[in-house]
This record gives C-alpha cells, structure tokens and sequence, in this order.
C-alpha cells in the first residue's frame, strides 16, 4: 500500500512537472514568436512606408517637376527672345532684319534702322515697292511705307480746245476716286475747234501704295 502511494506521488510530480516544461515553452515561444512576427511586420511595414514616403523618392518627384518646370521656362523664354533677334520664323534665320525676305531691313532700333521697311512680316510692304494695289494690306494703303497713300491714277481730264491732247487716259468726270473705288476712265475728243471730256475707256479701280 505504501508502496502504490510512492508510485502514485512520482507520477502526479512528473505530471506536474511536464505541464510547468509545457508552460515555458509555450510563454517562449509566444514571446519569441508574436515579437519577431510583430518585429518582421513592423519592419516590412518600415519598409514599405520608407519606400512610399522616403526623402529619395520626394526628391527625386521634385526634381522631376522642377526639371519640368524649368525646361518649360526656359523654352518660353528662348521663345520670346527669339521672335525678335534670333531670325526664327524669318525667310533667312541667319538675317532677322530682313525677316520677310523682301530685300528691305526693318526700320527699327534693333536693326540700326538700316532700312525702310514698316512691316517687316509682310513682304508686299517695303519702302522699295513699286506694284500698285487695289486692296489693303497689313499696312493699309501705304505698301511703300512713306507715310501716306499714293493714287496710281491721281489726274482728272482737262480737255483744252487749243492742242487738244486726245491720247491721255484721266478720269472722267472732274473727280479723283479714293483707294479701292471704281470710276470712269477716259481721253479726250475734239479737233482744233472743240475738245471735250467724251472718249470713254470704261471703268477702273483706283490702285494704291
């Protein structure tokens, strides 16, 4: 009997004692396991958010930007500079003072005023032409750009018995038309007694410059 009560006691210790191992292990593997897991997933997290939100990667977006920015700048900037000196858009890029390519310099203060033209994009308008026009331009009438517009046909007839001139073409009936305007053109007729304002030529368009 006594006997029995030993064996007895050692098991329920060794029971004991196995369910304190038990114990341990457990509380270390918990401590161990739930902190590394916790330490691996708060650095991941670390990780991820330096990846995200990291000074490398907002530097490098704005330097980005900046970069944008500035070549958008700068762009505008050779833009604007070169619509008055650098040629671009002109006939001859290499000659911004003739920019229409019309043999006349620009008659502006970056050009030394070396020529005459007044509209240095237009090349109908320069102080060197001669074709008459029926139409403005971008100068209105003054094509030849010296300040005032010029009649192709600027005479009316004068018919004068005494050497009847019956060869000049004038304009008929003792006015002038303005720019653009249509009149009757004609010569005179008569002889030695009579000259009169009566050959009729038909109608013109009075050109300008």
């Amino acid at each position: 009997m006594m006997r029995a009560r030993s064996l007895l006691g050692g098991v329920v210790l060794g029971l004991a004692a196995s369910a304190v191992a038990c114990a341990q292990i457990l509380g270390d593997f918990d401590d161990n396991g739930t902190t590394g897991t916790g330490g691996e997933t708060s650095s991941h997290t670390s990780a991820s958010s330096g990846k995200a939100t990291s000074t490398a990667a907002t530097g490098s977006s704005s330097a980005a930007t900046t970069g944008t920015g500035g070549s958008v700048a700068s762009t505008a900037s050779s833009s604007s500079s070169s619509s008055s000196s650098s040629g671009i858009g002109c006939v001859d890029p290499a000659n911004p003072c003739d920019c229409d390519g019309d043999g006349d310099n620009a008659n502006t203060p970056e050009c030394g005023f070396d020529g005459g033209d007044c509209n240095d994009h237009d090349p109908l308008v320069n102080s060197k032409q001669t074709m008459w026009f029926d139409v403005p331009g971008s100068n209105g009438w003054d094509y030849d750009c010296d300040g005032k517009d010029e009649y192709e046909y600027p005479d009316t007839l004068i018919c004068k018995p005494q050497g009847c001139d019956t060869s000049t073409q004038k304009w008929s009936g003792g006015s002038v038309p303005d720019c653009g305007q249509m009149g009757p053109y004609a010569t005179c007729t008569g002889n030695m007694i009579t000259c009169v304002d009566g050959q009729n030529l038909g109608v013109r368009t009075q050109g300008c410059h």
